[in-house]
């Protein structure tokens, strides 16, 4: 107990004093709720990921978003929780991946306390270019075509990178 007094010299009925004087003190970090989050792969660059992870705490204040695409590590600019509620909410960082390689990431989260807490590590593999998709469309015999001689002649349109190989599958046989 601290015994403090507050004088207002205009207004004497004013003054107050006061022997009680309590301070709620905050030494509880805040905690991760989903703290093994991982991304579904494959990645590939030029990519726009959303990181996110839930928290939670008495007051949650900010966090920071820290990775190392570019190869060195580096922190985010702090950003403010929005959530409506001070004890639960989501940290979100979106990032455009744009080099390839194997690399790491993790938040930083605080409290109006600025207690901290860091998620461990997380991996992310990025891939290079995403492979461009091989289109084939069957032009000729008509889709569900029913024939009662052994010949038959396929025709199709092709569209894509080269492929290295073709295969023809008929009701899932080869």
């Amino acid at each position: 107990n601290i015994f403090y007094r507050a004088y207002d010299f205009t207004i004497p009925a004013n003054n107050f004093y006061q022997n009680i004087f309590q301070v709620k003190l905050d030494n509880n970090v805040p905690k991760w709720l989903n703290q093994n989050y991982t991304l579904p792969p494959p990645v590939y660059n030029n990519t726009e990921i959303d990181f996110f992870v839930s928290a939670t705490d008495e007051n949650l204040s900010r966090y920071m978003f820290a990775d190392n695409f570019t190869g060195s590590w580096i922190n985010s600019t702090l950003v403010n929780f929005t959530g409506v509620s001070e004890k639960n909410d989501t940290a979100v960082f979106i990032k455009n991946l744009t080099n390839p390689g194997n690399f790491s990431f993790y938040f930083i989260i605080f409290d109006d306390a600025n207690n901290t807490n860091t998620t461990t590590r997380q991996k992310i593999e990025v891939l290079g270019a995403k492979p461009l998709l091989i289109n084939i469309t069957l032009k000729r015999p008509p889709n569900e075509y029913n024939s009662s001689t052994n010949n038959i002649v396929f025709e199709y349109n092709y569209t894509g990178p080269q492929a290295s190989s073709c295969a023809l599958f008929v009701n899932t046989t080869q």
